[in-house]
């Protein structure tokens, strides 16, 4: 805060994940004789930016399942986090590339089998968030 202008203004940047809520108090004081002053609280709330990626709770995942299963078939859960808030912290999930064996549900994460395979064409798929 500038000593004569009542502007509060930041000494360094903040971090929400950090520290979300700053209560300061704040002191007005005349140049009379005697100086008299005033208190007055002051509460800062940070808000969130989208300044964290989101982050698997694993590496990689592996995942098997027997071949014939029917179209649909749970093959597993994978979970990722954003240290964010709200909509900051949404995630959707794709599978990289598209493939024609496996879908992702963008939002509940469970990864099934989109037709019937046979063993023989297994392969390795990654899974991004976006």
């Amino acid at each position: 805060m500038y000593a004569n202008s009542g502007w509060v203004y930041l000494r360094r940047p903040l971090d929400r994940e950090s520290r979300d809520v700053y209560r300061l108090q704040v002191t007005a004081t005349d140049n009379g004789s005697p100086p008299a002053s005033a208190s007055a609280n002051l509460t800062v709330y940070v808000s969130d930016a989208n300044d964290n990626d989101p982050v698997f709770s694993s590496e990689s995942y592996r995942f098997t399942v027997e071949e014939n299963l029917p179209r649909g078939a749970p093959v597993g859960l994978l979970m990722a986090t954003d240290r964010d808030l709200g909509a900051n912290a949404a995630l959707t999930y794709s599978l990289i590339p598209a493939n024609s064996s496996f879908q992702v549900n963008p939002t509940t994460v469970v990864c099934k089998e989109r037709r019937g395979r046979k063993r023989e064409r297994e392969r390795e798929l990654q899974l991004a968030s976006k």
